[in-house]
């Protein structure tokens, strides 16, 4: 039995007696006709949730997801300029280092004084009386090396001997010798006997820094 001229029924007329239909309609007691569904598509709300891609169409299958990119290690050329900055700076400290600490070990300056107490002259003197105890030659240096030697030699330059009456002219009296470890250093001499007196005249003390000359002091007893 045919019901129109095409597939959508726009030819069809209902038997009579019977209400008439639309012409996309079916006839009475038959299914209605198949009427295409426009495709799927996702509300624009929920088109691009939490920033993942949007869903396909209705009955097409899920893109593959493409997994995050991986952290890749710094470009060379960051990695050189870092490089080059950190060589700069140790350059230039090197530089400043050598600008600014003295490269050899020299004597700052001399002094006399008759004690020493908590590492400090008591006074600072350049004549001393025949019954001193001690006498001390206090040595500072710019900078500290423990690979360096500095040696103090006493000399009596013009002295008598008042017990003896002994006539002293450039007499050697001691070498004494230390580390450069401190930047002040104590050198002294000290009477062998109670009874002893230093005899009366000027003195000299030469600085010598790894045997090399640096600088000279003088004092006196009276």
């Amino acid at each position: 039995m045919t019901y129109g001229g095409d597939t959508n029924n726009a030819g069809w007329q209902p038997p009579p007696g019977q209400p008439p239909q639309p012409p996309s309609g079916a006839p009475p007691g038959m299914p209605p006709a198949y009427i295409p569904q426009p495709p799927y598509t996702q509300p624009p709300q929920y088109a691009n949730p939490y920033g993942q891609q949007p869903y396909p169409p209705y009955g097409q299958p899920l893109p593959p997801q493409q997994p995050p990119p991986k952290a890749g290690n710094p470009p060379l050329r960051i990695i050189l300029i870092v490089c080059g900055i950190i060589i700069g700076l140790l350059c230039v400290g090197v530089l400043v280092a050598r600008n600014t600490l003295p490269r050899t070990v020299e004597v700052s300056s001399i002094s006399f004084t008759h004690d020493v107490q908590n590492k400090k002259p008591v006074d600072d003197v350049t004549t001393f009386r025949t019954t001193d105890p001690n006498i001390h030659c206090i040595v500072r240096l710019n900078r500290t090396d423990n690979n360096v030697t500095v040696r103090t030699e006493w000399t009596a330059v013009s002295a008598v001997d008042t017990r003896t009456k002994r006539q002293l002219s450039n007499f050697y009296l001691d070498t004494i010798e230390q580390d450069a470890s401190s930047t002040g250093l104590d050198f002294f001499l000290y009477k062998k006997a109670p009874g002893d007196t230093w005899p009366v005249g000027t003195y000299k003390v030469d600085i010598y820094v790894n045997n090399v000359l640096q600088q000279s002091g003088t004092f006196s007893v009276t």
